[in-house]
């Protein structure tokens, strides 16, 4: 689906706080966006360890821990329609790589919530070393003269 304008502010301001600009990237063909690749730090290696509290001195316990964290969560990956199978896709998962290589950088990440028909994502993720561990499907049924 394609983001909106307010999706992209929304998220920006939220995320402001945890991105890092050396994983966010968008390709672009004649000044156009055809793709985007947002990537996270998985905080969570750091606020498991503060008990769901930011007061007294959780807040400080993650500016610090946050330094130690090694692992990544895609967060988010697209390509308009008609630029899927051109390469643009390989091109975001390659640069991922490339930062992810970058000594004392990255030691393992998740790409999350890939709907089980989406072949082609599975597919990158797999051919990245990646392991599904979960299925996510959509069902649908009509409410109407059930």
């Amino acid at each position: 689906m394609p983001v909106t304008e307010a999706e992209v502010e929304f998220q920006a301001k939220n995320l402001k706080q945890v991105i890092d600009e050396d994983w966010a990237y968008m390709a672009e063909k004649d000044g156009e966006v055809v793709g985007a690749a947002l990537t996270l730090p998985d905080i969570n290696q750091v606020m498991a360890g503060m008990n769901g509290r930011l007061l007294p001195f959780g807040w400080l316990r993650f500016l610090v821990g946050r330094r130690k964290i090694d692992q990544l969560r895609v967060f988010a990956l697209g390509v308009k329609h008609a630029y899927r199978h051109s390469g643009v896709a390989a091109g975001l998962y390659l640069k991922h790589l490339e930062t992810a290589a970058r000594p004392g950088a990255i030691t393992g990440g998740e790409m999350g919530w890939i709907l089980e028909t989406n072949g082609p994502m599975n597919r990158a993720m797999e051919g990245m070393g990646g392991i599904v561990v979960k299925r996510y499907r959509i069902f649908e049924r009509s409410l109407q003269g059930s």
